[in-house]
């Protein structure tokens, strides 16, 4: 799924603890990790903030509203030490896992099979979004430092902004009920929301507080990538290609005949590839299309050297376009 960012930490403010206004960080996601809520329906945004100290109460509210709402509790935050390898989604990876400095807040083990029901979920920003982490091992290995391990990639349907090697400093907030929606109906939810926070009272416009905009996208209510793209050459040449689509909602009814749609109707965006370029957008209404061979020997005519040819598959929302795409590489018939 994707995930909106703020982050800021005063690095001067935390290393003098004792000021009266501590540094804050905030920051603010694009619901959906918590699927079937209200407030992920709408697509409203939640908040989290940290801060060593803790003030007792964080306002926070949008710029020039004059309206604030109290977050009262800390969300743990940090930022990863070391680097993070590819790996693939929602499969259990037992490898070294990586470290992570906490800001504030800890984190602790739970079992898989708590894992598989919820616990701990980690929000990593990629230069593509937010992916959601899922660990079962919490290792303190030094003050504030985790070693996370037997990790769960791409959770929540955040696949889609999985990055190939993210490097160290990437910011993770620990996602649990200590976040709030943000106290906004969610049609009025701007693209780009500004925030005004700070410590609770001290003057709203002096010192310790802070303001910082970020984009809002409404991963929620986007489509989530087809899966298990399957494909076979039907006897006249032509390249039979077929999917499987994902549903936010009802997904997990394993007893249901069908895969509920969430959508007031089926329809998927493909785009045709060869090495990149891109040959042809097709809309169809079907989990299926076939790549006839007469409109393969079109497009080697036009591309003779092309080596890699792949179709990228989503399934389309009336309301935000076309999800997140499947690249699925195609296995064209000898000529």
């Amino acid at each position: 799924m994707a995930l909106a960012n703020l982050f800021n930490r005063d690095r001067a403010l935390r290393r003098h603890s004792c000021q009266i206004a501590p540094g804050i960080a905030i920051a603010g996601f694009a619901s959906g990790w918590r699927q079937g809520s209200g407030a992920d329906d709408q697509a409203i945004p939640y908040l989290a903030a940290c801060a060593t100290p803790w003030p007792e109460t964080v306002l926070v509210g949008l710029s020039g509203a004059g309206r604030y709402q109290p977050l009262q509790t800390p969300v743990p935050m940090g930022k990863t030490r070391t680097p993070l390898a590819a790996a693939p989604a929602g499969r259990w990876d037992n490898g070294d896992g990586f470290e992570i400095d906490m800001g504030c807040g800890d984190l602790h083990s739970h079992a898989p099979l708590a894992v598989l029901a919820g616990q701990n979920r980690l929000a990593v920003q990629t230069p593509l979004g937010w992916e959601i982490i899922q660990f079962a091992c919490a290792e303190l290995i030094a003050p504030n430092r985790y070693r996370l391990r037997q990790l769960l990639r791409g959770c929540l349907g955040s696949d889609a902004v999985m990055a190939d090697r993210l490097k160290a400093g990437a910011a993770c907030v620990l996602l649990d009920d200590r976040l709030q929606p943000l106290a906004l109906a969610g049609e009025a939810v701007p693209e780009i929301i500004s925030l005004h926070y700070g410590p609770a009272g001290l003057p709203h416009t002096g010192y310790g507080w802070r303001e910082k905009r970020f984009s809002f996208t409404r991963a929620a209510l986007q489509c989530l990538s087809p899966v298990h793209v399957k494909q076979h050459i039907q006897q006249d040449g032509g390249l039979h290609i077929g999917w499987t689509r994902r549903s936010r909602k009802g997904g997990d009814d394993f007893e249901a005949v069908d895969i509920p749609l969430g959508e007031t109707r089926e329809a998927y965006r493909l785009r045709l590839l060869a090495d990149n370029a891109e040959l042809a957008v097709i809309e169809t209404t079907v989990p299926h299309w076939l790549y006839s061979k007469a409109m393969q020997a079109r497009h080697r005519q036009a591309h003779p050297d092309a080596q890699n040819w792949h179709l990228a598959i989503a399934q389309i929302s009336a309301t935000q376009g076309a999800g997140a795409e499947a690249i699925a590489r195609l296995d064209l018939p000898l000529d």
